[in-house]
C-alpha cells in the first residue's frame, strides 16, 4: 500500500493463515510503502505460514513497512504472533514486524507483547520492531510489552526493542521490567536506545530529561504515575503544566498558573471544567522546593471523546528571607567589664515570631588597653530561613579617669593669704597662758616662707596665727611653726 492514511484505527483481531505462501498481518495494514500519521491499532495481530524457507512478519500496527513507507505519530496496543511451523523466518513487533528499505518510523509507541516462533530456522523479536533492515531510521520510540522468541531446532533472536538491527535507531527506550529483556537489541548495534524501568518511563517529575530531545508541548504528553507517554494528536489526553513560582519565605503564595497541552482540533480550555492549581507550602513553611500540582478537572471533545487529564506537576522555589544584622558601637573605660553587645536587624527583618541564636564577640577583655576593638559576629546566627548578612562595629575601651590630688594653696598666693586669713589674737591675761614668759611673742606680720612649712597642707597653715611659735632663731629661714592651741 503506498497511499497515506492519516488519523486511523482500528480494534479488532487480526489473522493471517498461509498454508503454501508467506503471511503478513498488521493490526492496520498488512504491508505499507507509504505514509502513516496518528494512527492506531488495539487489537491483537496473528501470522501463521507453512510454508518452508520463507518469511512471514506479524505487527501490531503493520506488518512489513517497506521502501518509502513510514509511520508518524502512531502506536498499538494488541499483542503480535509470528508462527512458521516449518524451517523459515518469523518476524514479530509489537508495532512493526519488518522495518526494510528506508523505511522509517517516528514519534511512535507499541505495548502488547511481541512473539516469533519458527519450528526450524530464525525467530526474531522485538518490544517495537522485528526486524529493522536497510537505511531506515528509527527516532523518538519506546516499547514495553512482554517479548519471546521461540526457535526449538534454530536460531532466536529477541530484544527489548528490536530484534535484528542494521539500521539506524535514535531517542529509543524501553522498559526493562515489562519486557523482560534486558538487551534493547537481539541482533546489531543498540547505540541510541536507552533502558529505562517502568518507575522511570512513568516518573512525571523528570520526564523532560528522561527523554531528552522529545516534544512534551506538541506531540507527546507527560507520563504519570500507570501511564507512559502518550500522543496529543492521537490520545484523548491533556497535559496540565502549571509554570514553575517562587517567593521569598514568610510570603504568601503568589497566583499560579498554568498552561494546557493536547487538544485536539476544534477543541479550546473552555471545555475544562473544576480544574484547580496549588501548593502545599504556606507563608510559615521552611525555605526550599514544593510542588505545585493540579487537581480536579475534566473535559469533553467536540466528538464526545472524554480527555485524560495528566498533572506534570511544576515548582515554587522559597527563597530565604534577606536581613541585615548591625551591630552597636560600644565605649568603656579601661578597667570595666564590657557593655552588652547589641544589635539592629535590618532588611526584611525577622517573621513568623522567630529570633537570632547566639551572641555578638569582641576580643577586648578588663585588662584590654585603651583603644579600639571590632565586634564580631560572633556565635550570632539565623536559621536557614534566613540570607544573614553581617556588618561589624566598633568597642572604643578609654584611658581610666586620674585620682585627683589633695587641694593646696598656691605657693605664689600663700603670702597674701597669710595675710587675709590670718586674725589678730586677743590680749590674754599672763594667768591664762601656759607658756613661760621667755617664749617668744607671735607677730601677726610673722609670714611662713621657708618651703617646709609652705608645703604644709592648707588647713594646717589657716592654724597660723598669733600664737604660732617657731623653733629655732629668728634668722633661720627653714624653721617650722609649734601650734599651740588658742
Amino acid at each position: 500500500m503506498g497511499a497515506s492514511v492519516s488519523k486511523s484505527y482500528a480494534t479488532g483481531t487480526v489473522t493471517a493463515t498461509a498454508a503454501a505462501s508467506a503471511s503478513t498481518a498488521g493490526g492496520l495494514i498488512g504491508s505499507n510503502s507509504g505514509a502513516i500519521t496518528r494512527s492506531y491499532a488495539t487489537g491483537a495481530v496473528n501470522a501463521t505460514s507453512a510454508l518452508a524457507a520463507t518469511t512471514i512478519a506479524a505487527g501490531g500496527l503493520i506488518g512489513t513497512n517497506s521502501s518509502t513507507g513510514t509511520v508518524t505519530q502512531s502506536y498499538a496496543t494488541g499483542a503480535a504472533l509470528s508462527v512458521i511451523s516449518v524451517s523459515g523466518t518469523s518476524t514479530a513487533g509489537g508495532l512493526i514486524g519488518r522495518n526494510v528499505g528506508a523505511a522509517t518510523v517516528r514519534q511512535s509507541y507499541a505495548t502488547g507483547a511481541a512473539t516469533a516462533t519458527a519450528a526450524a530456522g530464525t525467530a526474531i523479536v522485538g518490544g517495537l520492531i522485528g526486524s529493522h533492515s536497510g537505511t531506515g531510521t528509527v527516532t523518538q520510540t519506546y516499547a514495553t510489552g512482554a517479548v519471546s522468541a521461540i526457535s526449538p531446532s534454530g536460531t532466536a533472536v529477541a530484544g527489548g526493542l528490536i530484534g535484528s538491527a542494521t539500521g539506524t535507531i535514535t531517542s529509543s527506550y524501553w522498559d526493562t521490567d515489562t519486557s523482560g529483556r534486558t538487551n534493547a537489541v537481539g541482533s546489531g548495534a543498540s547505540a541510541g536506545i536507552t533502558s529505562l524501568t517502568t518507575s522511570q518511563m512513568q516518573n512525571p517529575t523528570n520526564y523532560a530529561s528522561t527523554y531528552a530531545g522529545w516534544d512534551f508541548a506538541t506531540v507527546w504528553s507527560a507520563p504519570s504515575a500507570g501511564y507512559y507517554p502518550q500522543l496529543y494528536g492521537v490520545n484523548y489526553v491533556l497535559r496540565v503544566d502549571p509554570a514553575n513560582a517562587s517567593r521569598v519565605y514568610g510570603e504568601a503564595n503568589p497566583a499560579f498558573t498554568y498552561s494546557i497541552y493536547g487538544f485536539h482540533a476544534g477543541d479550546t480550555a473552555a471545555i475544562v471544567n473544576g480544574l484547580s492549581v496549588s501548593a502545599a507550602a504556606t507563608a510559615t513553611s521552611n525555605a526550599g522546593t514544593y510542588a505545585i500540582s493540579a487537581s480536579g478537572g475534566s473535559a469533553v471533545s467536540a466528538s464526545g471523546q472524554a480527555y485524560r487529564f495528566i498533572d506534570a506537576p511544576g515548582t515554587l522555589t522559597i527563597a530565604p528571607r534577606a536581613i541585615t544584622v548591625t551591630a552597636d558601637a560600644k565605649s568603656r573605660a579601661y578597667g570595666d567589664a564590657n557593655p552588652a553587645l547589641t544589635y539592629q536587624v535590618g532588611g526584611s527583618g525577622l517573621v513568623n515570631g522567630d529570633t537570632l541564636s547566639g551572641a555578638l564577640a569582641t576580643s577586648a577583655t578588663t585588662s584590654s588597653a585603651a583603644g579600639v576593638y571590632g565586634i564580631t559576629q560572633g556565635t550570632l546566627a539565623a536559621s536557614s530561613n534566613y540570607a544573614f548578612a553581617f556588618v561589624g562595629a566598633n568597642l572604643t575601651v578609654t584611658p581610666a579617669a586620674a585620682t585627683p590630688a589633695p587641694a593646696r594653696v598656691p605657693i605664689a598666693e600663700l603670702g597674701s593669704y597669710m595675710k587675709s586669713r590670718v586674725p589678730q589674737s586677743a590680749p590674754r591675761p599672763p594667768e591664762q597662758m601656759r607658756e613661760p614668759a621667755n617664749i617668744e611673742q607671735s607677730s601677726p606680720a610673722i609670714i611662713c616662707k621657708s618651703r617646709r612649712c609652705l608645703e604644709l597642707p592648707h588647713p594646717d597653715n589657716r592654724r597660723i596665727g598669733a600664737r604660732a611659735r617657731f623653733v629655732g632663731a629668728m634668722t633661720d629661714r627653714d624653721r617650722l611653726p609649734a601650734f599651740v592651741d588658742n
